[in-house]
């Protein structure tokens, strides 16, 4: 019967998205690591090291199953900010200029019925080719059309800031005392060979990773546009 340990995840950050797990094994060992709440989809781990990242939104437990009689020890836990937040961040002041947006929306609507019922009234109620009344029942149409190219151009601005909101967080955090740190010890860790087990290294991956998945999820054309 496999043995089953479970270990807590204790001190971890609110903006904690995911945990890495950095584990050594002995040759051939095997174990399967998920988390207490998130059994669904279970890694299983073999060969001598290496890190293994859980997500950590439905967990805050560890549970190690040692298959093999083999030795499996922890090395370390760390923890990598939730870049999901930006995005959130960033997404909800969109969703507020959405919601102040409304009442232009509503105004417009005001300009439709309006334009509908001039048009109706003076071309089919009473018919004329005066100037005036074509002018009249022509400029509220126009003010829609005015209103509605406004409302483009602003929701294109916004999304715009929206994405230079997002590329700022990432600057900041790039030029952040931590990640010169860690710019600085993965160079050296490169130039020994010896990066396999780098915190440094392992942060810098994080750091780019979590870019990837930015722009996996669509974050880059928000930047770009």
């Amino acid at each position: 019967m496999a043995e089953k340990v479970t270990i807590p995840i204790t001190g971890l950050p609110a903006n904690a998205s995911s945990v890495v797990i950095r584990y050594r094994t002995d040759a051939g060992a095997r174990a399967r690591v998920y988390l207490f709440d998130d059994d669904q989809n279970p890694r299983t781990i073999h060969g001598p090291s290496g890190d293994i990242r859980l997500n950590v939104s439905l967990g805050r437990y560890f549970v190690l199953e040692r298959l093999t009689s083999n030795e499996w020890a922890f090395q370390s836990i760390k923890y990598s900010p939730a870049w999901d937040k930006i995005i959130a961040i960033e997404f909800s002041n969109f969703i507020n200029f959405l919601s102040r947006s409304i009442f232009v929306a509503i105004a417009c609507a005001v300009l439709v019925g309006f334009s509908i019922s001039s048009l109706y009234w003076y071309y089919i109620k009473s018919p004329s080719q005066d100037s005036l009344k074509f002018m009249s029942s022509t400029a509220p149409l126009l003010a829609v059309v005015v209103s509605i190219i406004a409302l483009i151009l602003n929701l294109k601005h916004n999304r715009h800031s929206m994405g230079i909101g997002i590329l700022a967080n990432l600057n900041k955090e790039f030029e952040s005392d931590e990640l010169k740190r860690a710019r600085a010890g993965a160079a050296l860790a490169l130039i020994h060979d010896d990066c396999i087990f780098d915190s440094n290294v392992n942060t810098l991956l994080d750091f780019f990773e979590n870019i990837a998945l930015l722009e996996k999820r669509g974050g880059g054309q928000l930047i770009l546009n």
